[in-house]
């Protein structure tokens, strides 16, 4: 997939897209260390190709994060944001 701004990349982008170098802020990526989406996608390569964005992985979970580690996904994005 292409974004003209962006160039070739295996994710989408913001102009139509969810990820590109134009974002208008900076986002936060997830990603499972037991999910199955991390042989097809790589959100390191994602997050590096945005500035300012932050990768996180998260142990013992797959693909649905916040549904199984709430409490450790509220400590993250808390994190991120900037609350005590």
């Amino acid at each position: 997939m292409r974004c003209d701004c962006c160039g070739p990349m295996g994710v989408l982008c913001a102009h139509g897209s969810p990820f590109c170098r134009r974002w208008p802020a900076p986002p936060l990526v997830l990603k499972g260390e037991e999910s199955m989406n991390r042989e097809f996608i790589d959100l390191k390569m994602a997050s590096s190709a945005i500035p300012q964005s932050t990768c996180r992985m998260v142990g013992h979970a797959g693909h649905l994060i916040p549904m199984e580690k709430p409490k450790l996904t509220l400590e993250i994005i808390e994190e991120f944001f900037g609350s005590p």
